[in-house]
């Protein structure tokens, strides 16, 4: 006999052996079972019907106390109608707590007529004739028309429906409105909806039965109406059913059959009633002796299928696990490559993203060296390299002929891997001595455009398996999205340098490229933009009468939207002056020429104007929302109090205008807020404060110019290293004297007169020029002093 039989036919005489000894016990079991399971069954019949009569009472007590709460809400006790909506609302929230069970809602007042209802039919019925399917019971009415308060608790009572044969189950509850009247607060209840919620949950089936009765008899519900309840109601009266204090038992027959009812009383505040389950008593053993004879057959099958089972069991988990595995492989591979994606597209600088790529290659492929190969035109370009043979990408770039490899990857779009270099004809490498041996080239694509070839590769023969060439095709389609953006942002970059390049050089056009000359008057004007094209502009306005205007502005906003309204205010500027000689008429018209454009583009202007008067040396000002002016006569800085609204804000706009005379020596400053608003690294702003104590503390004499560089000095202390926030433009003007010649003299009094205006000159130059030169000692001064 061979080994082989031999075990097979041991496991037989073990499977028999094993399902007559369960037969046994199945047996020896049955018996014992049999003389417990009807006590057990009993008990936990009653225990059954016990706790379904608990959980009635408890869903009638939340009930009540939904009533009662309803009840005591303030738009119930109102009588007023101002409540009537919050009324019918209140009354859906509370019918939509327990749908199907509450099927309508009505207040009453103490007469018995409807006030509100619920649902909106009920209410359309009160609207109209006043007439429900149901009222209040008559007994209770009697009290509340007398007046009194009946303090009725909560009632669950029946009353005759006129839609229905059967009694409608109304939850009552009196409330006591502010007239001190006793009115009704009615539930009317689908007491089969109620009961199917509760009672539900029980597994009945045809042998078995459940009733619910009132005090009266009547069957409230019932789960099988193929079994009467006459038979048990024979045996127990219902005074005694209902006599009953906790879960009792009793048995009883039914033609043939002995059958067990457990019974339950229901306590409610108002009509008690009693919960009934009848089970036929066979039913327990019968369920039992079933179980058994399902355990024999199930434990016989079970030693059958487990030996048959055990190798089957065994090779699925073994697959199980290798596809677990793969599954985690590639979770780990997508959870990789989207952390790459991030990385790769964190950035917008070309050379950045180009130098994540090797690193994040590394992570999934490991390899050699690598190069990324992009496409110029009919050429390749060697835009990035990693690894330590430099000398096959000393190239910068070359034909595609040169890169038989390369070349069909771009124009097949598909990877190409080469085993090995040395047996491949397409290989073609620059150097001899080359250690590259296995070669992988993976195409980067830009809708569906082949852009360039990601190189990897290794020194030993047959490097890159399957799953590496799936890996590396994948990061090479993030890769190229990070590419692409990268390029595309970089072309946008350059495209945008050359437009503010251009845009920089037409403002630049348009600003006055030195100031006027006048004996009178020394003028000085600088400006600083925040970006490359600056919203501040300035202009001098020379008019037919011999004045001068003088124009500063700020445009909301800084770049070339700033830059073409400032194009746009400096045209207007120059032909409303020639109708306006007066600076507030002047804003005024340009405030109306320019409104339109304005809103349209959500942008104002604020703008300041300046007439100066050459024989009386007045100088007018009107200001449209600029800084206010500084002007000095020799002695303290302070400012002009002349303001206004920017142009653009309205059409509404009245400007005033004030006049200062420019004495010989005086000086005026027009600053932009870019001079105040500059910030520091700490974000203090330059202020006010600092520009007032920086002006007081210059010395007497400074030319305009001085002036200027003295302010911008200061605010490039106060920045540090920061580029300011804001355009920067200052104009600053010195009212000069003027010596009259006299009429007549000598030659030689004349050459005096000539080298003493010279001297004379001379020395107010060098004046300046001191001045000027004290300037870094000033601003140095006060900031130790800041400091200090």
């Amino acid at each position: 006999m061979s080994r082989g039989l031999a075990t097979n036919l041991i496991a037989l005489a073990t499977v028999g052996i094993l399902i007559a000894l369960i037969g046994l016990v199945t047996l020896s079991a049955s018996q014992l079972v049999n003389e417990t399971v009807n006590d057990q069954f009993k008990s936990q019949e009653l225990q059954l019907v016990g706790a379904l009569a608990q959980q009635t009472e408890a869903d009638f007590d939340s009930l009540n106390s939904d009533i009662l709460g309803v009840s005591l809400q303030s738009a119930m006790t109102t009588t007023s109608p101002r409540v009537r909506e919050e009324a019918l609302a209140l009354m859906a929230e509370h019918a939509a707590l327990r749908p199907g069970v509450i099927t309508s809602m009505v207040i009453f007042d103490h007469r018995g007529d409807p006030r509100y209802g619920w649902p909106e039919s009920f209410q359309q019925m009160i609207d109209a004739d006043g007439r429900l399917p149901y009222s209040p019971p008559s007994s209770i009415l009697e009290e509340t028309r007398a007046g009194n308060y009946v303090q009725l608790d909560i009632l669950l009572t029946s009353a005759s429906h006129i839609d229905k044969a059967e009694g409608t189950f109304l939850l009552i509850a009196p409330i006591l409105n502010d007239l001190r009247k006793t009115d009704l607060v009615i539930y009317e209840l689908d007491l089969d909806a109620l009961f199917n919620e509760i009672l539900g949950v029980i597994e009945m089936d045809e042998r078995g039965q459940l009733w619910v009765l009132n005090s009266i008899g009547e069957v409230l519900f019932q789960a099988n109406d193929a079994i009467p309840i006459d038979s048990l109601l024979e045996k127990l009266s219902l005074a005694s059913v209902f006599s009953f204090r906790q879960a009792e038992a009793t048995t009883y027959t039914v033609g043939s059959d002995e059958r067990l009812g457990m019974i339950a009383p229901i306590r409610t505040r108002g009509d008690n009633m009693v919960i009934i389950l009848s089970r036929e008593t066979s039913a327990a053993v019968d369920q039992v002796e079933s179980d058994l004879r399902q355990i024999f057959a199930l434990s016989a099958g079970a030693i059958v299928i487990i030996a048959a089972m055990a190798l089957l069991v065994l090779r699925y988990i073994s697959r199980e696990a290798q596809r677990r595995q793969q599954e985690i492989q590639r979770r780990q591979t997508a959870r990789t490559l989207l952390e790459i994606s991030r990385a790769l597209n964190s950035t917008l600088d070309l050379e950045d993203v180009l130098r994540r790529i090797m690193g994040e290659l590394a992570g999934i492929v490991p390899y050699d060296s690598a190069a990324v190969f992009l496409m110029d035109r009919s050429k390749l370009m060697v835009a990035a390299h990693r690894g330590l043979d430099v000398s096959e990408h000393e190239v910068a770039e070359f034909d595609l002929d040169e890169a038989q490899a390369a070349n069909q990857v771009i124009q097949t779009g598909r990877p190409l891997v080469i085993p090995d270099t040395q047996l491949d004809e397409r290989w073609k490498t620059l150097s001899s001595s080359s250690p590259i041996r296995s070669w992988m080239g993976i195409p980067l694509r830009v809708r569906d455009k082949t852009v360039g070839v990601l190189n990897i590769n290794s020194h030993q023969v047959a490097r890159f398996s399957p799953e590496e060439i799936e890996l590396a095709e994948a990061f090479a389609d993030q890769a190229s999205v990070a590419l692409q953006n990268a390029r595309l942002h970089e072309f946008e970059v350059k495209q945008i340098e050359q437009e503010l390049v251009i845009a920089r050089d037409i403002q630049t056009s348009l600003l006055p490229s030195a100031p006027p000359q006048m004996d009178q008057l020394e003028i000085a004007a600088y400006t600083l933009p925040a970006r490359q094209v600056s919203g501040d502009y300035f202009q001098y306005l020379p008019m037919p009468n011999g004045q001068l205007g003088i124009a500063v502005g700020d445009v909301s906003g800084k770049g070339i939207p700033a830059a073409l309204l400032m194009a746009v205010i400096t045209t207007a500027l120059r032909d409303e002056v020639a109708r306006n000689a007066r600076p507030s008429d002047l804003l005024s018209s340009l405030n109306t020429r320019l409104l339109e454009r304005m809103k349209n583009t959500h942008v104002n202007s604020a703008l300041m104007v300046g007439v100066f008067d050459p024989p009386t040396r007045h100088f007018e000002m009107a200001n449209g929302g600029m800084v206010q002016p500084y002007v000095s006569s020799g002695e303290a800085w302070s400012f002009v109090p002349v303001g206004g609204y920017p142009l653009g804000l309205s059409q509404r706009m009245a400007y005033d205008s004030k006049t200062v005379t420019l004495a010989p020596g005086s000086l005026l400053l027009v600053v932009t807020d870019g001079v105040v608003e500059a910030q520091n690294t700490a974000g203090e702003m330059y202020g006010f404060e600092r520009l007032e104590e920086l002006l007081n503390g210059l010395p007497k004499g400074i030319t305009a110019q001085g002036l200027i560089d003295a302010v911008m000095a200061a605010v490039r202390v106060h920045l540090g290293d920061q580029e300011p926030q804001d355009d920067v433009t200052l104009l600053a003007i010195r009212s000069l004297e003027i010596i009259a010649p006299k009429l007549v003299e000598t030659a030689g009094s004349s050459a005096a007169s000539q080298d003493e205006k010279t001297d004379s000159e001379a020395a107010e130059t060098a004046t300046g020029q001191e001045t000027a030169a004290e300037v870094p000692a000033i601003v140095a001064s006060l900031e130790s002093t800041k400091g200090d």
